[in-house]
């Protein structure tokens, strides 16, 4: 922990005294990027340090202002957040602190609440996952396209109706009956043309290109396959340190009767990340690249593995809530 430092704030032609107590960082969980500068001066001072005080972007020529404030009683805390230093591999040697735009102070921050990732996690060896992956004999071939079980569900009940108009007169009078039928025959189309195109049309497919060593992310549903990877969104994997697989819990809807709430399987490509809460939570960075949501954890895995082993990459499993 660096000493205090005290300073001479000019403000309306006076002199202003304050102490920086203590700067502390946080690199992991879901405080990741905040800094909370500690300050000991006048209480009635507080609307004009978080007006004109700001932090310098850690590399960068930009600063942040403050997000929130609070503290003890005996001073004032001002908190920052920054998304530049929640994806540093490390900790900063000191922070650089503005006032009205002009330097002010340099600072040694102090970690808290954030321990290095490889004391909770190992990356993990994609072989590890899967005994053997999958064979691709072509350059350029489909690594996922995860399907929509609501769409069947909902084709399912359509389906049903059909079938139920289709060969059941269901109390209806002599003269309804071929009517319902009638209805029941389109209903069966119609069910079946939602689960063909829920299944065979899904809204996102995850591509790789062996050659270039990209990711092609085809957005909305198509019927032809050279048309959405035409219009891909590509993305080299060079540069990316892993292959993210996050389980993430919801809590149960206030309408729902179980307590039990969806469990989602995330998988992305992200940035190296240094640091991880005591618990094992580990931030998912900002600008990672999202590629598929599931909610079988087996398949997510297999896809993780899968992805990780072409790429190159190992695997981390860690949630970040």
């Amino acid at each position: 922990m660096s000493r205090p430092q005290t300073l001479s704030i000019k403000h309306d032609g006076r002199s202003i005294p304050v102490t920086i107590k203590r700067c502390k960082i946080f690199m992991a969980s879901e405080f990741a990027g905040n800094v909370e500068l500690s300050l000991d001066c006048d209480p009635s001072l507080e609307p004009l340090l978080q007006d004109s005080l700001a932090l310098q972007i850690p590399g960068e020529e930009g600063s942040v202002e403050t997000i929130a404030s609070g503290g003890p009683d005996d001073g004032t805390m001002l908190i920052f957040h920054c998304e530049a230093i929640e994806r540093l591999e490390h900790v900063p040697e000191h922070l650089e602190f503005l006032w009205c735009g002009e330097h002010l102070a340099t600072v040694e921050p102090e970690l808290a609440d954030s321990i290095p990732l490889e004391d909770v996690h190992r990356l993990i060896n994609p072989l590890k996952l899967i005994e053997q992956p999958e064979i691709r004999a072509s350059e350029v071939f489909l690594m996922c396209a995860p399907r929509e079980p609501i769409w069947l569900f909902l084709a399912g009940m359509i389906g049903g109706g059909g079938v139920a108009g289709s060969f059941a007169p269901l109390g209806f009078e002599t003269d309804l009956i071929p009517y319902a039928r009638y209805a029941g025959s389109v209903f069966l189309v119609l069910g079946a043309v939602i689960a063909l195109v829920a299944y065979w049309m899904p809204k996102r497919q995850v591509w790789f290109d062996r050659n270039r060593r990209e990711v092609l992310l085809v957005e909305g549903r198509t019927l032809s396959v050279e048309k959405g990877l035409s219009a891909a969104t590509r993305r080299s994997v060079d540069g990316f340190a892993h292959v993210r697989l996050c389980e993430r819990r919801y809590s149960p809807d206030l309408s729902s009767e179980s307590d039990v709430g969806r469990t989602d399987y995330i998988v992305s490509l992200e940035g190296p990340i240094g640091f991880a809460f005591d618990d094992g939570r580990v931030h998912s960075r900002s600008d990672a690249l999202h590629l598929a949501t599931f909610t079988s954890e087996k398949a997510a895995r297999r896809f993780s593995a899968e992805m990780g082993y072409h790429a190159g990459l190992q695997i981390l499993i860690a949630t970040d809530w």
